[in-house]
């Protein structure tokens, strides 16, 4: 058969109605439209309780400012009822790469439990 031979019997069962083609597209247009929007209405749910999340500071507590002796602050994490892992952080000198002369990279101390917090157990390499 030729390509042409398809398309006019298709035509002549559309016009007759023969394949229900308005329906068929109603029902697929509302299929996918309470599908789609099922979706869409997920997918904003999901970043509304992102988003209370962040804003709430709900993973992270944070002392800013003062002075934190890192040493107490990696012995956090041993006492009894505390959080499984804790660490403190300074701010430090600016490098300089050699590569990039005039550009300056903020650098940062911190204690080896921070360390802990941020990198998965088991995984090396993770000075720097």
């Amino acid at each position: 058969m030729r390509l042409t031979s398809i398309l006019s019997e298709a035509m002549r069962n559309i016009a007759s109605g023969t394949s229900r083609a308005v329906l068929l597209f109603l029902a697929v247009l509302l299929a996918g439209g309470l599908l789609g929007g099922y979706e869409a209405l997920s997918v904003t749910g999901l970043e509304a309780e992102a988003t209370a999340r962040i804003q709430a500071y709900a993973d992270v507590k944070t002392l800013v400012g003062g002075t934190v002796d890192g040493t107490a602050a990696d012995r956090l994490a041993m006492q009894p009822g505390e959080p499984g892992a804790s660490g403190a952080m300074r701010k430090g000198p600016q490098v300089t790469p050699l590569a990039t002369p005039g550009k300056d990279v903020s650098s940062y101390e911190v204690t080896p439990g921070l360390l802990r917090l941020l990198v998965p157990a088991g995984t090396t390499g993770a000075d720097g």
